[in-house]
This record gives C-alpha cells, structure tokens and sequence, in this order.
C-alpha cells in the first residue's frame, strides 16, 4: 500500500468532498435527457458548484499558492505554487449520461509538475503520481503495457482540430475498427494508457491542467510523450516505450 504525501491526501480530499454531489447530479442528467436546455442549465449549475468548491478546498489548504482553471488564461508568476484544475474532463460525455468523465487536478512550480491526481468517480479509481515516486490507482502501482507493436496496440484518440498525426495512424498496419478508441476525455486515456489498458494516445488541443496530470502520470508510469505545436495548439503522442519509439520512426520517415 503506498504511502500517500500531504500534498496526494489534499487532493484527494478535495476531490472527494464534490465527488458524492457530481455523481448524484450525472444520475439527475441521465433521467432529463429529452430537455436539452434543462441539461445545459443543469450542468452550468454543476461545474459552477465543482469549481467553487474546489477553488475553496485547495485555497483553505494551501493559502498562498495560486488556482487556475482550464478556461483561465494567465501567465503563471516564477517561484509560486500552483493548483491546475480540471473540474470535468469530458463534459460532453457528462452531459450525455455517458460514464467517461474525470476531475484532474496537478500541483506545478516553475512549470514543472510536482504531484497530479485524476479521479473517475463513476469508477471509483482514484490515480496519483508524485515526481519520482511512481504512478498509483488507488492502492496498487501502475505501469504502462508491454505490448510490442502497432498491429495488436489498442490507441486512443481524442481529435479537437484536424491534424494529420491522427490520419496518418489510421493508416499504419492496423484495423481502425477494432484498434483504434475514441472515449472524448483525455485525462482518463492518459489513466488508461498508465495502467496498461491502452497502449498509445495521440490527441490534440488537450486543456493545460489535464496535460500536466497526464504527463507526470504517464512518466511515472513508465510511459513516454511526445508534444507538437499545430496551428498554435500542442499535438501530442503517448505510448509504452516499443510503441512511442515505433510511431516517432514513422512520424519522422513521413
């Protein structure tokens, strides 16, 4: 059983604490699916509550470090402590009832990511990574796969803009229908591929907080990630080592 830091348990707590109210509100949006305005409303009132909370929780625990959330643009000051917060990844997916959703919350200094958590409440899986300290779902140690080659990967994707990295996968010697995933919530594919139930995961226009989670998470992991800036927004690429060192060869002969 690991031993968690101060800094995992905030985070955990303060998940935990909006956690109960954000599955009780995706079991109301499963019942009101017919009314689309009475969903937006709803779910405008949900992601307010989430991220006043969270805001709340993580002010209270660490008074001097700053919040930002991933529809804020601001430039982060030198030498101060930040909370990156992600309050729902794959909103779309919550809206529709669908249970692929994630809150993601990172711990960054100096740009550098400290400590990261991502936490699907509908599975209970709690995921934890601490620089230097290995990768963890709830209290068991995670590795990415050992799968060899691209044939038999599964990968995810998650396209926001079109980029040809995403085309040129689906045509690599594989079968898109039964290889190739779209799950539309990028902090739980960053989750899926550290735990070795993907192999690789290429996305696009993904938010700031849910990045810095999923790296940290992924290279604790074992894993390794690539970044491109495409049309001013970052591309990357995540896999197992074979596989990330596969696609970067292809990336680079193309």
């Amino acid at each position: 059983m690991p031993i968690k830091s101060p800094l995992i348990n905030v985070m955990q707590t303060s998940i935990m604490k909006v956690s109960r109210r954000l599955l009780r509100d995706f079991g109301e949006i499963e019942n009101i699916q017919l009314s689309h305005d009475k969903i937006d409303k709803f779910v405008s009132k949900s992601l307010s509550y989430l991220i006043d909370s969270l805001k709340k929780n993580l002010e209270q625990s660490r008074e001097n470090w700053g919040v930002l959330f991933a529809n804020q643009n601001k430039e982060l000051e030198k030498d101060k402590f930040y909370w990156l917060v992600e309050p729902i990844n794959g909103l779309e997916n919550f809206k529709r009832g669908i249970p692929i959703f994630a809150i993601a919350i990172a711990v960054v200094k100096n740009d550098e990511i400290l400590a990261s958590a991502i936490f699907d409440p509908t599975r209970d899986q709690f995921f934890f990574a601490e620089k230097g300290k290995g990768a963890f779902v709830n209290d068991r140690r995670i590795r990415v796969s050992n799968r060899l080659d691209l044939k038999n990967s599964l990968i995810s994707i998650e396209e926001n803009f079109e980029d040809t990295t995403i085309e040129k996968i689906k045509n690599v010697n594989i079968n898109p229908n039964q290889n190739i995933r779209s799950f539309q919530c990028s902090a739980l594919s960053f989750c899926w591929l550290s735990f070795g139930k993907v192999d690789c995961f290429i996305g696009n226009n993904i938010s700031y907080p849910v990045l810095k989670c999923g790296e940290l998470l992924l290279t604790e992991a074992g894993g390794f990630i690539s970044h491109k800036i495409h049309n001013n927004s970052i591309s990357v690429i995540c896999a197992n080592p074979k596989i990330h060192k596969i696609i970067s060869k292809f990336y680079r002969q193309n």
